[in-house]
């Protein structure tokens, strides 16, 4: 959506550019959620969504993911301790700030997935537009949501209703 509202083309993998290459493997490595929401808080920013921006920066803490993805954390009477990445002294958490932190993120995704339903269901009836996918000619589209199904797309022409 950020790459549409900067006037660049949809891109079924807009991640694509972090993903890394092991050193000895030449395997694939997938960007991690703390890459992710860095280089949409940072895209969203050169963009002008400050606000936005701010959200995806404070979607999560990357000391508590990194630490609870890898298993990495030390559980204490008066909270958590999460080793740092390259050694130093770790970093405590109480119990409260814990429970802060940990809402926020659940708070974020929660918000995310009752935006997308939202805006999703609003396609119902479907809704015919005038637009092009690449270098395509203009052309009707119709998005649709199909609310027996679940399903929410997007065809050329009309959509069929029974």
């Amino acid at each position: 959506m950020l790459r549409i509202s900067e006037g660049l083309e949809h891109s079924l993998w807009p991640f694509s550019k972090l993903v890394d290459t092991h050193k000895l493997t030449g395997n694939k490595i997938a960007p991690n959620a703390n890459k992710i929401l860095k280089d949409l808080a940072g895209h969203s920013k050169s963009l002008g969504f400050n606000a936005l921006s701010e959200i995806f920066r404070d979607a999560f803490d990357s000391d508590v993911r990194n630490g609870y993805s890898h298993a990495d954390y030390i559980i204490w009477s008066d909270g958590l301790r999460l080793r740092k990445r390259n050694g130093g002294i770790p970093r405590k958490i109480s119990w409260a700030e814990f429970a802060l932190l940990f809402q926020r993120g659940i708070n974020f995704f929660n918000v995310l997935q009752q935006v997308v339903s939202e805006y999703t269901q609003s396609y119902d009836p479907p809704k015919s537009i005038i637009g092009r996918l690449g270098n395509a000619p203009e052309m009707p589209w119709t998005i649709y949501f199909e609310p027996r199904a679940g399903a929410f797309g997007i065809i050329s022409g009309k959509y069929p209703r029974e």
